[in-house]
């Protein structure tokens, strides 16, 4: 995954955010964190989260999110 791919959640375990938030778009390329092995990259979504409002960069799991075409 890079920065500008377009993302949704995977189905499982997140079937709800899957089709409650719909796409959003890559904003920072995969990195990890010191306080765990996890991959991450951060999204931008285009609709409000609990933790932050539509348009916010969040930082996501790679694992659960798939590229929208391709």
């Amino acid at each position: 995954m890079k920065v500008g791919d377009l993302v949704i959640y995977k189905p499982y375990p997140h079937a709800e955010l899957r089709r409650r938030l719909g796409p959003g778009i890559v904003s920072r390329a995969p990195y990890n964190r010191d306080d765990c092995n996890e991959k991450f990259v951060d999204v931008v979504w285009s609709k409000d989260r609990p933790q932050v409002p539509a348009g916010t960069p969040m930082w996501e799991f790679l694992d659960e999110l798939e590229k929208v075409n391709g």
